[in-house]
């Protein structure tokens, strides 16, 4: 596990830096200028200045107020439109910025500021929950509570930031997903004197640009590397198909508001809350009150989550127990089953109660189309990772059981192999739904004489996967059933099926990955590095060896009438299998 000063490589690893032949230092000041005088901070600064006689440009960072007793910290905000376009990629960002994010809310404030301010208040960062970004975004650490606190109309008001945010069209909130905070370094090399600002100081405007404290809304799209202090769950949802985007919703306050700019004082406060009283306080903030009742109805999904979570916590640090250890598998499936849940849930009702708007009555078919392939989607993940968890319950229930130097499994175990066997089937099975569909769309819309030989690849390559995965699932399915049942010859044959099904799905996973590699060795010739070139082909080869190795072990399945390996011998042989798989 990462120690707690550990960096996550960053998400995403392009960044389109800006070309110039402006002298050193002068680029910077024409920068700050023009923050000050585009932000209305200060009256314009006559361009023919010397730079003997051009002002010092500082603004006073906001300062976090904290409530040690109720676990929270507030910072004065603004909403804020820069009219760039008319969807959101954060909720949160800093101010000012020589390019400020499409974003509900601002703060004149840095990210190291905030973050000393959550460690205050008890957050942990992302490095301290989970080894990787891929495993941390299964667990999703801390749930934060982001309240947004104004008055207007001579009325005090109090949101959660969630119920300001839509999807495009749909013109109801997007549900108390709540956001989940990361809380990792920046991944760009901050200068020592923003390191070391505190709120209240005054300092150059870039200090907010080179250290913003993003609130991520999505992360696909993005040309830079992310500098997201905290997210939003869905970032984590690599979705096959396009993107949502999010609006602001005007469906619970006009556009006078969200384009105020600064004229509306805005609190903002974020609060530790576990998931029961996130829900709890969402229930009571939120301004619809048929979906207050919905949300309530949600809260004992919310308690076993906290329950497997604090679980995890102790089996890491109070118990030492390592990210592989089974144990934390176990809770994990817990959590990701009653995460999905609640995604899936608050879409479903978002659904339900959308007011879907478009430009003509084709974009409107379109824009349904996508919001009932969206809800399709959680609704599957809901289904494939309660399957995943009944998997779990089931080997749980084979290390328990005493069965030392048995000569053969009990139809109790047998029962319990089919269930968790099964249960992945089911899980694979339900994951693979909207692949299976979308590629076999792509490929139907494929020209028998598409020059675009890379992405002809591509496509064929990740349609036969999904192939290879419903196969499976079906005949892992058969399996589970003659396992239950205990009749032995059935068993035989369907394990020898089962095991060739596995070998072939993997197969296909191998040549998505050589489509994968062939496609950046292509893309790099002449532009990338000598050793990045010699990376991709060594990784070119081993991905090569390893589909004549699966081709070698399928062709000797298929003709041999010897008793085949075991599941868990050939599992043995496939790559990037682990406990949690």
């Amino acid at each position: 596990m990462n120690m707690p000063g550990a960096k996550y490589p960053a998400r995403m690893t392009t960044y389109r830096s800006r070309a110039g032949g402006t002298p050193p230092g002068l680029g910077e000041w024409l920068t700050a200028v023009g923050l000050w005088v585009v932000l209305g901070m200060a009256p314009v600064v006559a361009a023919t200045a010397s730079p003997a006689t051009r002002p010092t440009l500082t603004i006073r960072l906001a300062a976090p107020t904290l409530n040690m007793a109720r676990h929270e910290f507030s910072l004065p905000a603004a909403f804020w439109n820069e009219h760039l376009t008319n969807w959101l990629d954060v909720a949160l960002c800093g101010r000012p910025s020589n390019f400020l994010h499409e974003t509900v809310l601002s703060v004149q404030t840095t990210r190291r500021i905030m973050r000393r301010a959550f460690a205050r208040i008890g957050y942990h960062p992302a490095t301290q929950w989970a080894p990787n970004p891929e495993d941390f975004s299964a667990l999703r650490g801390q749930p934060v509570l982001i309240l947004v606190r104004f008055t207007w109309r001579g009325k005090r008001r109090v949101f959660l930031l969630d119920e300001l945010i839509s999807f495009r069209g749909w013109h109801t909130s997007i549900g108390p997903f709540g956001w989940v905070y990361l809380g990792t370094p920046s991944p760009f090399e901050v200068p020592a004197r923003i390191r070391t600002a505190h709120g209240g100081q005054r300092i150059a405007p870039d200090a907010i640009l080179l250290d913003d404290p993003q609130i991520a809304l999505q992360f696909r799209g993005i040309i830079h590397r992310s500098q997201a202090l905290l997210e939003h769950p869905l970032c984590f949802d690599n979705w096959i198909y396009p993107n949502l985007r999010y609006y602001r919703n005007t469906a619970v306050l006009p556009w006078s508001v969200f384009n105020s700019n600064g004229k509306i004082p805005v609190t903002v406060t974020f609060r530790r809350v576990s998931e029961v009283q996130f829900l709890q306080a969402a229930a009571k903030y939120w301004h619809d009150p048929r979906e207050a009742a919905y949300i309530r109805r949600q809260l004992p999904v919310a308690a076993r989550l906290d329950q497997a979570r604090r679980q995890i916590w102790r089996l890491e640090h109070a118990g030492r127990r390592p990210w592989s250890d089974w144990r934390i598998g176990r809770d994990l499936a817990q959590v990701q089953r009653c995460y999905s849940a609640l995604d899936a849930a608050w879409v479903d009702e978002d659904y339900a109660a959308a007011r879907f708007r478009a430009g003509s009555p084709a974009e409107l078919r379109r824009l349904r189309r996508l919001a009932w392939s969206f809800k399709e989607h959680l609704d599957q993940k809901r289904a494939q990772y309660h399957q995943r968890w009944l998997a779990m319950v089931a080997q749980d229930h084979l290390r328990a059981w005493p069965h030392p130097g048995a000569p053969a499994p009990s139809p109790q175990i047998r029962r319990w192999q089919a269930q968790a066997l099964a249960a992945r089937c089911r899980a694979l099975r339900d994951g693979n739904i909207q692949a299976l569909r979308f590629w076999r769309r792509k490929e139907k819309r494929l020209s028998p004489h598409d020059p675009r030989h890379t992405w002809v690849a591509t496509v064929r390559a990740h349609l036969a996967l999904a192939v290879a995965r419903k196969r499976f699932a079906q005949v892992g399915l058969r399996y589970a059933a003659a396992l239950a049942a205990g009749r032995p010859p059935a068993i035989a044959a369907r394990r020898r099926a089962y095991l060739l099904a596995l070998l072939k799905e993997s197969l296909a996973a191998q040549r998505v990955d050589l489509v994968q590699v062939n496609f950046h060795i292509a893309e790099d010739q002449g532009y990338a590095s000598a050793k990045r070139m010699k990376s991709l082909r060594r990784e070119r080869r081993r991905i090569s060896k390893r589909i004549q190795q699966l081709q070698t072990q399928i062709a000797a399945l298929t003709s041999s009438s010897h008793s085949p390996p075991s599941p868990g011998q050939v599992h043995s042989l496939l790559p990037g299998t682990d406990g949690h798989s």
